[in-house]
């Protein structure tokens, strides 16, 4: 009996796997709760645009998955393991991601407003543009990430970890960030506020943000989208690594994540980093390029020296 049940739940997993690779129609909802609850890894299955509210998904294996455009109000992600997951302009309102592993996540332009991401783990994630409006991130670890003109208006960040996060043009305003810790008055300078922002003793408000938006720097024109020129730089983003630098371009400066990083392209990053190697990007759509919405796998970066 316990053979024939485990014959049945693998031949039920490999289903659910295969559909996702043909996304013709997919693994339901109900399929994709199911194979969390036994445990078993959704690592790497393509959701992307799928409507998926209120999905009950707590601790599910979906490290390196696509949701990119998904739609997961209220859905429940406690716990779960997201780490380089894309989630690029997915809707997350009122999500649950408590004590969620989002490591290198790419989550530009997502909508987080009143989310729960207590004791979430963001570290090197790119959170550009994202909206965590109203959300909780108390004691969250969100170390190296990049939040380039996030908002994060009433956000809750007491006892959050703030080490080496780029919070330039980020929108501050009524956020509590009052225990926060690893927050530095240079990360402030970069970042604005329009009032009730909660700080840690010593540390100075910043600026009021400007309420007119700034436009996004322009594509040049004639160019086909590929072998886009860039020089390395490693800004002011440390640490530097392998995995994080940034590239400006023709098309004006952008955060580049490199992700899927094999040990043998990793270490030729590591040799040119720091010297400002120039490089071309394979494969770059320019107008995304512009709209600072890129990331880019290392496999797609090639040194010009």
């Amino acid at each position: 009996m316990a053979r024939a049940t485990a014959l049945r739940l693998t031949t039920a997993v490999v289903a659910l796997m295969c559909a996702a690779c043909a996304r013709e129609p997919g693994p339901s909802l109900a399929e994709l709760e199911r194979t969390a609850r036994l445990g078993e890894s959704l690592r790497g299955i393509d959701l992307r645009g799928r409507r998926l509210e209120g999905a009950r998904l707590e601790n599910a294996d979906l490290a390196g998955s696509d949701l990119r455009g998904a739609s997961l109000p209220r859905a429940m992600l406690g716990g779960a393991h997201l780490e380089g997951a894309l989630l690029v302009e997915a809707d997350l309102v009122q999500a649950d991601l408590d004590h969620t592993d989002l490591r290198g996540a790419m989550l530009q332009a997502t909508d987080l407003r009143a989310a729960t991401l207590r004791a979430a783990d963001l570290g090197r994630a790119n959170l550009e543009r994202a909206d965590l409006s109203g959300a909780d991130l108390s004691a969250a670890s969100l170390a190296g990430a990049y939040l380039w003109s996030a908002r994060l208006r009433s956000t809750d960040l007491r006892g959050a970890v703030l080490r080496g996060v780029d919070l330039r043009r980020v929108d501050l305003g009524d956020a509590d960030l009052s225990t926060a810790t690893n927050l530095t008055q240079q990360q402030l300078d970069q970042s604005c506020s329009n009032g009730g922002l909660r700080l840690p003793p010593g540390l100075r408000t910043p600026r009021p943000c400007d309420a007119r938006p700034s436009a996004p720097p322009a594509a040049s024109p004639g160019r086909a989208g590929i072998g886009v020129r860039g020089r390395i730089q490693c800004g002011e983003l440390g640490p530097c690594t392998g995995e994080r630098f940034l590239v400006f371009t023709d098309y004006g400066g952008k955060i580049i994540q490199v992700t899927d990083a094999d040990d043998a392209t990793r270490s030729e990053i590591e040799r040119h980093l720091h010297q400002g190697a120039e490089v071309v990007l394979h494969g770059i759509d320019p107008a995304r390029i512009a709209q600072h919405r890129y990331f880019v796998p290392a496999e797609k970066i090639v040194f010009l020296d």
